[in-house]
């Protein structure tokens, strides 16, 4: 006759149970830091899209405001425009077409920014979440850890 198998010890359970837990504990602390890294990374990318599209639209209004300015002058009249650190002289309609071309450059623009600035955020937030669960899981332990470490004092 075969013997019967018996069911594990309840030491060997809370061994296993004690494995495990550590191992978990491993892993989220080797995942925490980079997480972290990944929050931040993601944070900088999305502030520089913040302000590349913050920059866009000011250019937009600058160009806007040159534009109704200089419609006060006649199209033969002489303008400067800045070409690097110097100054080149050309025709009005000539500086007006150039500062509509511009605005309208980055009009198409913002939609394409907008867009990756969802996807930084999203992917920010979920990041943020996966940090925020890992470093939950993590002070649990430590207090289960610290209320076994009173109950054996």
């Amino acid at each position: 006759m075969g013997r019967k198998k018996s069911a594990p010890a309840p030491r060997a359970n809370a061994l296993a149970k004690q494995l495990d837990t550590l191992e978990a504990v491993q892993t989220a602390q080797d995942n925490i830091g980079k997480v972290a890294q990944r929050v931040q990374m993601l944070e900088d990318q999305e502030y520089k899209l913040v302000q590349k599209v913050q920059q866009a639209k000011l250019r937009i209004r600058r160009c806007g405001v040159t534009v109704q300015a200089l419609s006060d002058y006649p199209d033969d009249a002489k303008a400067f425009t800045q070409v690097g650190k110097m100054f080149i002289q050309s025709p009005m309609k000539d500086c007006v077409a150039d500062l509509n071309s511009t605005a309208q450059g980055l009009i198409e623009d913002l939609p394409k920014w907008q867009v990756a600035l969802d996807a930084f955020t999203a992917k920010k937030e979920a990041s943020q979440k996966e940090f925020n669960e890992l470093k939950t899981f993590l002070d649990k332990v430590r207090k289960e850890q610290e209320k076994q470490a009173a109950h054996k004092l």
